[in-house]
Order: structure tokens, then C-alpha cells, then sequence
């Protein structure tokens, strides 16, 4: 199945507004005008078409241009340059990472002299970049993309600026290996690479693949290799050349993709086309009040594009058999698909108008898991995760028979195994988990708090021991798991099934209140599984209750540890473990216990005994919005929850102007440094959250459409032509004007002056 879908454009003409709002918000973030309070962006809000020229959807290559990135990506294809550079020279991905030092270099001669290349300004989209360079009496102008078609195109145009005529030489060169394999034919080189895929958790992969370098009016050689064109310029004359790569599993088969490029008048705008098309097609279109997060909502959905790869459009015998999302698309761990994203990318995903990306990598998440019981003779993975429920929040939005189908025996298998004697040492009801590595949440340290002598870490995994915890994170999962396999049994008509599951979740909920809650300090803890004492440590993982639905409005007081700042509020949240604990440390080091201290620290990259993580924070944040709902009365949870989200925002941005988004996977939580290397990580969701708490759209199964936001402090917000069980929704908001308006299918539904209470509308 190809990452592409054929048939155009997809989805129902946009909703004619009642009332004019927020695209003009659109504007201010195409001109940078950051600064303007909410209230006057508010009241310039007019009607206008939501795709319309100016709009944040109209261009989403425009809004997210920046000064400083320099990688490209397509498909399988992509290059993360080091500095600016004429072609493309850096780190190569090819479905996962591989060892090339670039694709191609441009190298120019002046009268016979080598030209060193000054880098004057370059601007970077999601769809290209463009560059400026002098050097010897000359200018160079670059505009270079990487398609979703794995085409690596660049348009060069040298320019003399001396006073002189001159002589000058470019020369292309390949810089893949295997350069003893070469073909020139006119203006084309022809080779071909061994790729070596050795990514983490698969098996490793090697292949062939032929590749053609291109530049029409330009000789190929093979001795030396390259693409060399020559001309004599005059002072301000100009020559122009357009070079295209792409690699196939056959030489003609390079020919057809590279001669579309070649022939571009500029292959940067080609491509942003194409790619703005994808965004009007799938995206609900959003604005707000608050700029920033505006922009960051269309950031997130590049993540989604960016991170998703068809990895047999690359090599026909990948194991991922449909087009997969990855974590990220740099570094070895995390360029894949990834069991400790799956969830919170699924339910980002769901909200997509074209429902896809979230579908196929459902398929591949089902997949996967049969490969994986089958390959360990049926063991369920430790510990429990949520994936189920993901699963069924994609189906309660974009019903599908044929995933519900299949999910559900999928589902199944999981949660008998983390009920079984196997995970559930004990039998209460309480999933037992060995260690924070396999959580992905290394270094938690109440896996720590009744080591003897309490914290220490040489008690862990990295020196191969591990101690078990019953904890209210996964607790909460295994409830959500057991929830979503109750459910899909409804949906299925298997009535007895889907009791003998709401017991089980019963069951799960009530062993979780039974030890879990600490009310001296008002916080879920972990508790050791023989003797169930509580570790009275305050983890972010201890907020997981609320999303899951374990927790009441008895345990909201949780919340108010979220603002204190002796606690987790940080500037940049969430420490993965409150400050006050004694293990605590905002990098990555351990400094707690017998053998390590602060001036003798225990250095592990990706710890969380405090580092933030934005995996973390969007499930505080998530947990925070859920609270609300639970004592709606109480401004606690709501303050919280506003100031979460609104940091929650604001750290994804660099200092830059206009600010420029760049997730990563773990922060300094005081500084905002970045102690990850994983650009662009797709590990955490933002869309769920600006869909079901700020607009308020809550997912039910029951044919009732219920709206029910949260007052985070914006003066207005629409998001409009949502899917949602074959309707198509829209949300507006405007404080001191309509207020709150939905839209069903184009028609108003429902209509009040503020946020609350929630709307509730029988579908059918």
C-alpha cells in the first residue's frame, strides 16, 4: 500500500461560517506579528473560509518556516545536514538510519580555483529550503527538497558578482557508497548502494538499490564520478541548473521521478504544493486567540507527516506491511515504530479528516503484536500499556468493522496475559511490573525506594537486577485495556463477553483504590507487591488514574501539586518526579543514595528521575483536563490544567522570531535545554488535547455528541469539519460575542454564552 492515496482531494466542502472568526489569527502568524494581547486578536477575527488564502491551513509549509533547520525528509529518504551546505550532505536515512555521508555535494571552480562557500542566510520549510552562499566573485542561490516520492531535487543558480568574466566549473558528485559501480549515459550517472539497516527491536536488512544522479544540459562521467557543467560568465550573468536523485529497485525505474523534478521551475514550490494539498485534505482546520498554539497544532500534524514512512515503498520485505509512524526519524532507537508512543500517536491520529495514517498503523500495531506472541510462543509484553484503548478511541471516532474485528481478539490476548499468573504474581488484581526499563521509563525512582539501603541504583536493571512494583500508572492501562475490550465487545454484540470484562475492569479499579492512594501526601503511588506498602513518591506516572478513570473527585486535591513550585511546577514541565523527592535530579544523572551523590553523580542518558518528557507532560496534561471534569466546580484542576497546557505550548518552541516548534523527547525541566537528540518526536499527542479539552469534543459510544471545553483563558477558538461516526462537527467560541456555537453537518446544534455546562446532542 502506497503513502499516498489516490483520488484526489478527499472530504466535505468547508462549513460556511454563522459568524466570523479566526483566520485572521492566521495572519498574524504569517507576519510574525507576535506580540498582539488575545483580546485584539479576538476582535479582528472575521468570516473567511478556514482553507482561504492567509489562512494557517491555506500554507502549512509558509506558517512553519524558520531560520534554523536544515533536514529534509521524504518517504524512506531523508538528510539531516550538520551546516549549510550546496546538495545534500549529512545524515542519511533510508527507512531507518544508515551510514552514508550525504547523497550528493556541489563542488564550483572560479578561473580554476576552488569556490569556498560562505553560507549567507538560508529559510527552511517542511516542503524544502532555500539557501544563499558567495564565495570567489560569485552567489549562489539554492532551492533543495526531498519529495514523498524519494526524490532528493535541487535547482542551483550561480551568479558573478566581480567586475570580470570568469570560467566556471560545477561539478555534482555522489557521495553514496559503492562508487566502483558506475554508469554515465548524456547527462544521467547510474549506480547503485548497499543498504544496511540494522534498526532497534528488528531483525537486520540488507538489500540493493540502484540510484541515477541528473542534470539536464550538464556531461556525466564515471572517471571521476559526477555531473559537470561548464559556462563562461559575464559580471551579473547568471546559469542555472537543476540536479535530481532518487534510488529504485531498478535504473529505469529512477528515470521517471527525477525527469519531474528536473523540469521544475522551482522544485521547492512544487513540492510545497503538493504537501499543503495533503494538510487541506486531512487536517480539521484550527485557530485561537493564543498564536502559539495555533501554530503548534499544524506542527503537530507535520509531525504525523513527517514521522510516517511507507517502508516497502523502500524495500519490498520490510516487516512493516502498511505505512508506519515512527517516534522519529533520527537516531537508531527511535526511528521506528515505537510500543511506548503507539498510544498517544493513535490518538492524535484519530482526529485526522482522512483517516489513513491512523488506520494503517493500527493494521501495522495488530500485526506486529501477532508477530511478536508468535515469535515468544505467546507471552504478553510487560508491562500493560493503553494501545487497546487507543484502538478503540480510533474507532469511536471513524468506525470501521473490519479494524474492530480484528483489534478485538488482539485486545483480548493482551489483557489475559497481564491477568494471568504471569504479570499478576499474586492474583489482586494488580498487574506486577520488574523494572522501569521496560516501561521506557528508565531510572523511575520509586523502583529505587526499598532497594536496602533505599536508592540504590546499582539495584537496577543496568547492573541486572530489577525489583517489581505494583503502580498506578499501568494499573490504570490494565484498566483502559479491560475497559476497551468491554466496549469493542458491544460494538460486537457479545454481551456475556463484555460483562465478563466490565468485571475484570472492576475488579482492576478497586485494587487499585484499595493501596494505591496515599492520602497523607494526596497522591497515587506505586506499592511493593508482597507487602503492599506504598512508595510515598510523587511521579508524573502518578496523575495516569485520572485519564484512565480510577480516580474520583476525592483525589483532585492530586492537582494542586501541578502549580507548586516546589513540586512540579516547573517552567518547563513536567519533572518526571516531584522536586522535593531525594532522588530527584533535572539531568541526566543520579544522585541519591549509597553510591552516587552529586559530586558523584551516576550518568544515564534518558533517565526520569526528573528530566522532562513531553510523553510525560501530555499525560499530566491529559490527567489535568480529566480532573476538571471531576469537580467542575473546583478551579484547581481547571488553573492547573490551563497553565499546564499553556507551558505544555510554549516548550516546544525555540527563542526564535517568529518562535520556531521543534519537539524533542526529553527537556531540563528548569532551563528548557534539550537533553534529547530526537527531533521531531512523535512520542507525546497535543491534537487529542486541543480537540477534547480546549474545544471539548468527548468521544462517546453511545450516539450522543458531547462538548463539553475547558476555560483555558482564550478569547476565541474554532475547529471546524471534525469527523466524528460519519458526521462532520465544527466548534467555535467567542467571549463576548455568540459564545459557544456547534455545528453538525453544517447546521447549528446547539448554541450558549459560555464554555459550560456541557452540550449534549442525540445523533440518532
Amino acid at each position: 500500500m502506497g503513502s499516498e492515496r489516490a483520488g484526489g482531494r478527499h472530504g466535505r466542502p468547508p462549513l460556511a461560517l454563522p459568524w466570523g472568526l479566526l483566520v485572521v489569527i492566521g495572519f498574524s502568524l504569517a507576519s510574525g506579528a507576535w506580540a498582539q494581547d488575545e483580546g485584539a486578536v479576538a476582535r479582528r477575527a472575521r468570516r473567511t473560509d478556514p482553507r482561504s488564502a492567509g489562512s494557517p491551513l491555506a500554507d502549512v509549509h509558509a506558517l512553519l518556516t524558520n531560520a534554523w533547520r536544515l533536514d529534509l525528509a521524504g518517504n524512506c529518504l531523508s538528510v539531516m545536514p550538520r551546516r549549510p551546505r550546496p546538495g545534500f550532505v549529512g545524515s542519511v536515512g533510508y527507512i531507518h538510519p544508515v551510514d552514508w555521508p550525504g547523497l550528493f555535494e556541489v563542488e564550483v571552480t572560479c578561473a580554476g580555483a576552488p569556490v569556498q562557500w560562505e553560507p549567507a542566510s538560508h529559510t527552511w520549510g517542511p516542503a524544502g529550503m532555500r539557501a544563499e552562499y558567495a564565495g570567489g566573485g560569485l552567489a549562489l542561490r539554492e532551492a533543495k527538497t526531498i519529495t514523498r516520492h524519494d526524490v532528493a531535487a535541487c535547482q542551483l543558480i550561480v551568479t558573478r558578482t566581480a567586475a570580470e568574466s570568469a570560467g566556471i566549473e560545477v561539478w555534482i558528485r555522489p557521495l553514496l557508497p559503492g562508487a566502483e559501480d558506475l554508469r554515465a549515459e548524456g547527462d544521467t550517472l547510474f549506480g547503485t548502494v548497499a543498504v544496511h539497516l540494522r534498526p532497534s527491536g528488528l531483525s537486520p536488512m540488507d538489500f540493493v538499490k540502484h540510484w541515477a544522479l541528473r542534470c539536464p544540459g550538464a556531461e556525466a562521467l564515471a572517471e571521476p564520478a559526477g555531473v559537470r557543467r561548464s559556462a563562461t560568465l559575464g559580471p551579473g550573468e547568471s546559469l542555472t541548473l537543476t540536479v535530481a536523485l532518487a534510488l529504485r529497485d531498478e535504473p529505469g525505474a529512477c528515470l521517471i521521478p527525477i525527469g519531474s523534478m528536473v523540469g521544475l521551475s522551482d522544485p521547492v514550490a512544487a513540492n510545497a504544493e503538493r504537501e499543503n494539498a495533503w494538510y487541506a485534505d486531512r487536517v480539521p482546520p484550527f485557530a485561537c486567540s493564543d498564536p502559539l498554539i495555533t501554530r503548534l497544532y499544524y506542527y503537530r500534524w507535520y509531525l504525523a507527516r513527517r514521522n510516517t514512512v511507507d517502508a516497502r515503498a523502500g524495500f519490498a520485505g520490510h516487516p512493516y506491511d502498511r505505512p508506519c509512524v515512527f517516534e522519529s526519524r533520527s537516531g537508531r532507537a527511535s526511528a521506528r515504530l515505537s510500543p511506548h508512543a503507539l498510544a498517544q500517536q493513535l490518538v492524535d491520529l484519530s482526529w485526522m479528516r482522512v483517516p489513513d495514517v491512523a488506520q494503517d498503523l493500527a493494521w501495522v500495531v495488530l500485526r506486529q503484536g501477532q508477530v511478536l506472541a508468535e515469535a515468544s510462543g505467546g507471552r504478553t509484553p510487560d508491562p500493560p500499556d493503553w494501545t487497546p484503548m487507543a484502538l478503540w478511541r480510533l474507532m469511536l471516532v471513524h468506525p470501521d468493522p473490519a479494524l474492530l474485528a480484528a483489534a478485538y481478539p488482539e485486545a483480548c490476548r493482551l489483557v489475559r496475559g497481564w491477568a494471568s499468573e504471569s504479570h499478576d504474581v499474586d492474583r489482586d488484581g494488580r498487574p506486577e511490573v520488574r523494572g522501569s526499563f521496560a516501561m521506557g521509563l528508565e531510572y523511575l525512582p520509586s523502583f529505587f525506594y526499598f532497594t536496602q539501603p533505599r536508592w540504590d541504583h546499582t539495584q537496577g536493571e543496568e547492573f541486572g537486577r530489577a525489583a517489581g512494583l505494583e503502580r498506578p500508572d499501568t494499573q490504570g492501562d490494565f484498566y483502559l485495556s479491560a475497559m476497551a475490550c468491554a466496549a469493542m465487545a458491544v460494538a460486537l454484540g457479545r454481551e456475556a463477553e463484555a460483562r465478563e470484562w466490565q468485571s475484570l475492569a472492576d475488579r482492576a479499579k478497586s485494587a487499585a483504590l484499595e493501596v494505591m492512594w496515599d492520602a497523607g501526601i494526596g497522591f497515587f503511588c506505586p506499592v511493593e507487591p508482597r507487602t503492599h506498602e506504598r512508595a510515598p513518591v510523587k511521579e508524573a506516572t502518578g496523575f495516569v488514574p485520572f485519564i484512565a478513570g480510577l480516580a474520583g473527585p476525592e483525589h483532585v486535591v492530586a492537582t494542586a501539586a501541578l502549580s507548586d513550585p516546589n513540586q512540579f511546577g516547573t517552567p518547563f514541565p513536567v519533572p518526571s518526579v516531584s522536586m522535593d523527592c531525594e532522588a530527584f535530579s533535572p539531568s541526566d544523572t543520579w544522585i541519591a543514595g549509597p553510591n552516587a551523590s552529586p559530586q558523584r553523580p551516576h550518568m544515564y542518558r534518558r533517565a526520569h528521575n526528573g528530566p522532562s518528557w513531553p510523553q510525560l507532560t501530555s499525560l499530566v496534561a491529559d490527567a489535568a483536563a480529566c480532573a476538571c471534569r471531576l469537580a467542575p466546580g473546583d478551579d484547581t484542576p481547571r488553573m492547573a490544567f490551563a497553565e499546564l497546557f499553556r507551558k505544555y505550548t510554549r516548550m516546544h518552541f525555540r527563542g526564535d522570531d517568529p518562535p520556531t516548534p521543534c519537539v524533542v523527547d526529553e527537556y531540563h525541566p528548569l532551563t528548557g535545554e534539550w537533553l534529547g537528540d530526537s527531533m521531531d518526536c512523535f512520542a507525546s499527542h497535543y491534537i487529542d488535547l486541543v480537540v477534547r479539552h480546549v474545544a471539548g469534543l468527548q468521544p462517546r459510544a453511545d450516539g450522543v455528541l458531547e462538548i463539553w471545553p475547558i476555560d483555558i483563558g482564550l478569547q476565541a477558538f474554532s475547529l471546524q469539519d471534525v469527523p466524528y461516526q460519519g458526521h462532520v462537527i465544527s466548534i467555535m467560541w467567542e467571549r463576548g460575542g455568540p459564545g459557544l456555537i456547534v455545528t453538525m453537518d453544517g447546521k447549528a446544534v446547539a448554541r450558549q454564552p459560555g464554555l459550560s455546562p456541557p452540550i449534549t446532542v442525540q445523533m440518532r
